[in-house]
């Protein structure tokens, strides 16, 4: 009985001695009641050398009650003294997952802190790059459970890895900003117009790469010649195009190209012939043709005995820039003149068609005069009331009465052949068809 009773107060001495918080510690504790962090000690003492800097929420280990009110437990591998105060019981287990505190990473901005595990959920807050996370568990569903300002929500795992409480991002360096010089004031000139003529000059003036004196000659513009597309560039130039190229001509040999509503190329045709005012309201539509702003109408009237196949080319404001045409000298049940359009699609050409005469070429757009005439003997006697058809090459297939022979005439002018025809039948063909 002496020997028990000696047992029991042993036993109890010993419990006596244990500190008073041991029934409030389990293997895994968090970290609490702390603004940023508690000390991990090398001894239970407040003032023994400090191992690790343990962040508010974290996870210790292996945790036992020591003496001073300290618990002996481990962190990041070291072995170490937290003062009891700063740890609560937690029922944590290592199936649980992260169990560590995490870091907002791999965002531009901040991540979502959502209600449930979905990017669907509402946001509860924007946690931003960089920034603690606690209480972390998961993953579920990719996503992990987290505590950030006393909001408890998800965040995708992905933006999370473990706290690096050392870490500290490289500051953005300050590009100084360079001061923009103030922009050369651009020196205004007035409008020019679009069509401007050679004037000035003895025989030409140059068309040079550059807008000065000394730059390489491009093309002899000759005097009273057209040119187009005028911007004046410095006090001295205007960039221009002429046949094609584009360049600079001193503004000095250059004035406004004003054409007269007239017949252009053609000395026979006298000042007696209908007015434009006449052709637009008398005549009768032949062809319309539309291209790079241009309009070329051509339209057939009659005046006394006399047949006229009149073409006015217009701009885009429908004034009327240049015109030609051709007349028969007498009017029959045929028609002596035609119009068609031939060329490439690049370079369209209207072509006027007189019985006796031949053929005239006029490009299509701004006046550039005849591109090319075709008067030869097999292009005179092509026959009246002309059918015509032109194939993806350019050439035009062309028939008429009375001389019903088929003639092939090339998009430059040139006939490449003429058919025989040996038939006295009288044919009057109205249509020629490509296969």
């Amino acid at each position: 009985m002496k020997k028990l009773l000696a047992l029991a107060l042993c036993l109890g001495l010993l419990l006596s001695l244990l500190p008073a918080f041991a029934a409030g510690i389990t293997p895994i504790m968090q970290v609490v009641k702390c603004n940023e962090y508690v000390s991990l000690r090398e001894k239970p003492d407040t003032k023994s050398n400090r191992i690790y800097k343990v962040h508010l929420g974290e996870l210790v280990t292996n945790c036992s009650a020591d003496e001073n009110g300290f618990v002996r437990c481990e962190w990041n591998g070291r072995t170490g003294y937290i003062l009891y105060e700063y740890l609560q019981m937690t029922d944590y287990k290592y199936s649980d997952g992260i169990l560590v505190n995490q870091m907002v990473t791999g965002v531009n901005e901040w991540a979502s802190l959502r209600k449930s595990p979905s990017t669907s959920s509402e946001r509860l807050i924007k946690v931003p790059l960089y920034a603690i996370v606690t209480s972390c568990t998961g993953p579920v569903d990719g996503f992990v459970r987290c505590t950030y300002k006393g909001k408890t929500g998800y965040i995708l795992a992905k933006y999370l890895k473990k706290a690096d409480y050392n870490y500290k991002p490289t500051p953005t360096p300050t590009v100084k900003p360079t001061a923009t010089p103030e922009p050369t004031p651009v020196p205004y000139y007035p409008p020019l117009p679009d069509q401007m003529t050679v004037v000035n000059v003895n025989e030409w003036a140059s068309l040079r790469a550059k807008p000065n004196a000394n730059s390489a000659q491009l093309k002899k513009v000759p005097l009273g010649a057209v040119v187009y597309g005028c911007v004046q560039v410095n006090d001295k130039y205007v960039e221009c195009v002429y046949d094609g190229a584009t360049g600079y001509i001193a503004k000095q040999y250059l004035e406004e190209y004003v054409p007269s509503v007239s017949y252009q190329g053609f000395e026979s045709l006298g000042p007696d012939m209908p007015s434009l005012e006449a052709f637009e309201s008398l005549g009768t539509e032949v062809l319309k043709y539309t291209f790079d702003g241009y309009t070329a109408v051509a339209r057939r009237l009659y005046y006394g005995d006399k047949e006229e196949l009149k073409v006015v080319c217009y701009d885009s404001t429908w004034t009327p820039r240049w015109s030609a045409g051709v007349e028969s000298d007498h009017a029959t049940e045929l028609y002596s003149t035609e119009a068609f359009i031939m060329g490439s699609a690049d370079r369209p050409l209207i072509v006027l068609f007189l019985t006796g005469y031949g053929f005239t070429a006029y490009p299509v757009g701004y006046w550039q005069d005849v591109e090319w005439e075709n008067t030869t003997e097999a292009a005179q006697h092509v026959g009246g009331s002309l059918s015509t058809a032109v194939g993806k090459d350019g050439t035009a297939y062309l028939i008429g009465y009375y001389e019903s022979a088929p003639l092939a005439l090339s998009k430059e002018g040139v006939i490449l052949w003429r058919a025989k025809n040996d038939s006295d039948f009288i044919y009057w063909p109205y249509e020629i068809e490509l296969c």
